[in-house]
């Protein structure tokens, strides 16, 4: 290998290195974000009774991705508890806002879906998370 070619290999390492640093540096940014934004803003929840089927829209504004995916599944397991069968969730994040819509019906006609109860237990969720 001559020295051109050793020079040459030695500065693409570094600028590698340097993209590293800087991707790093990125992720510490939002890690701090994600830890000050979460005591920041309140999680909000918002519960549409839609006859037989129920619509759950939890905003979270933490910005952390992981938190919001915990709470995703608490999230169905209380409406499962409630009488609703999930049918369809997504979400969309936008800016460290991640909003989960999340859709279902109910599991059995004859019971139907207990919205209040529903509502009530988010509610005790979301101060739960935000202490």
């Amino acid at each position: 290998m001559s020295i051109n070619d050793l020079i040459d290999h030695t500065t693409e390492y570094i600028k590698q290195q340097e993209e590293k640093v800087e991707g790093m540096k990125k992720m510490k940014e939002k890690l701090q974000l994600c830890r000050e934004g979460s005591s920041r803003h309140e999680n909000i929840f918002v519960v549409r009774d839609l006859g037989s089927a129920l619509e759950v829209v939890f905003t979270n504004y933490s910005g952390c991705i992981n938190n919001g995916s915990f709470l995703l599944g608490e999230i169905i397991n209380i409406m499962k508890e409630g009488g609703a069968e999930v049918v369809s969730a997504s979400f969309h994040n936008v800016g460290g806002v991640t909003r989960h819509t999340i859709h279902s019906q109910e599991y059995c006609s004859r019971v139907g879906v207990d919205t209040d109860r529903i509502y009530e237990r988010l509610k005790e969720l979301s101060k739960a998370t935000q202490s």
